[in-house]
């Protein structure tokens, strides 16, 4: 490259640098170490700071209205992109034509979204064989990973291969789900009803039913893949619907090892219960509802939305209750 070449690339570099403004400018004149009215603290701001959101399971006898309450809410967040962990439908149906049905309501429920919304298989979502061929014909791989700001997201699917759910709950729960579309109250009443009545060895056991976390050899091989490709991200975050380090799940402990020495973060659902822990030095986070039933005892009941904001590498998480996140207008609307 010639001289010429240099000083012209050097002219335009000094021009580019004349015509930017600093971020921040005040508007009287400050000598160097003069009084100024705010404090010294650097502005909170850096090259690749951005800021998602996350919901947790809207099913498992949804109750109305919830869901569509906290997209409303996520779009005064203003988050760049949204990602739940599982069960958006009731599911467990082998009827193709019953599916189309939940996942075109469920669609329709995400279209005032104002920002990309990543899903995550639940077990509702993908129950069989057959819901898991439903997924991959409607919206393609049931487990996944995509960066962002040289940030990875590893999506992982805990029913890899689904549990179906055992035929002495089946008819139970297909009465409360027809109830909740005809009359949601008195399917609230009943599922209580039910709740209550049931011992601690009847809640072990559907807990159990409901608890294996599956990850295939498939799936372990590609997150090996996928990691060893990404090892210089800056963070690494990881979704699943169950919560697979609560479980004993084998296939879970093999992609912790291939977690080891980065940093990351672990978000899970399944139980519709709030609930943080810390392993090795690591956050797990169980998330709440957006609409799911409630079936634990306080504490960790609420519906929220959980809001990452990563900052100069470091995520830092809020939880947001949805009664909390009030547009400009509802304080004064409210008595």
């Amino acid at each position: 490259m010639s001289f010429r070449h240099y000083a012209l690339i050097a002219l335009a570099t000094l021009g580019l640098s004349a015509c930017q403004q600093p971020p921040f400018q005040h508007d009287f004149p400050a000598p160097a170490g003069a009084a100024k009215p705010w404090t010294a603290t650097p502005f909170n701001a850096h090259a690749g700071d951005f800021q998602f959101a996350l919901v947790g399971d809207r099913t498992g006898l949804a109750r109305p209205g919830v869901f569509e309450h906290a997209i409303s809410r996520l779009n005064l967040l203003q988050p760049e992109f949204v990602i739940n962990v599982g069960d958006m439908i009731e599911g467990y149906s082998d009827d193709p034509a019953e599916l189309k049905r939940e996942w075109d309501e469920q669609d329709a429920r995400l279209q005032p979204l104002q920002m990309p919304f990543f899903r995550v298989v639940g077990n509702h979502d993908m129950g069989s064989q057959l819901m898991r061929e439903f997924w991959r014909d409607r919206y393609g791989p049931d487990y996944y990973a995509f960066t962002y700001k040289n940030v990875l997201f590893l999506v992982l699917n805990s029913e890899d291969p689904p549990t179906p759910m055992p035929a002495s709950m089946r008819e139970g729960f297909e009465r409360i789900k027809q109830l909740l579309a005809t009359d949601p109250e008195a399917a609230k009443a009943v599922l209580a009803k039910s709740m209550s009545a049931m011992t601690a060895q009847q809640r072990k056991a559907m807990h159990d039913m409901a608890s294996p976390a599956n990850f295939s050899d498939a799936q372990i091989a590609w997150a090996q893949r996928v990691l060893a490709q990404h090892r210089d991200v800056r963070w690494t975050f990881v979704f699943m619907h169950k919560p697979a380090w609560e479980m004993d799940s084998p296939g879970f402990v093999r992609i912790e090892r291939l977690l080891a020495g980065r940093a990351y973060t672990v978000f899970g659902g399944h139980e519709h219960n709030y609930a943080h822990s810390v392993r090795d030095g690591h956050d797990y986070i169980r998330l709440g509802t957006v609409g799911g039933g409630l079936n634990h005892p306080p504490p960790g009941n609420l519906d929220h939305v959980t809001v990452v904001s990563l900052r100069a590498d470091q995520p830092h998480i809020v939880n947001l209750a949805l009664d909390g996140v009030l547009d400009k207008n509802e304080p004064q609307q409210r008595p």
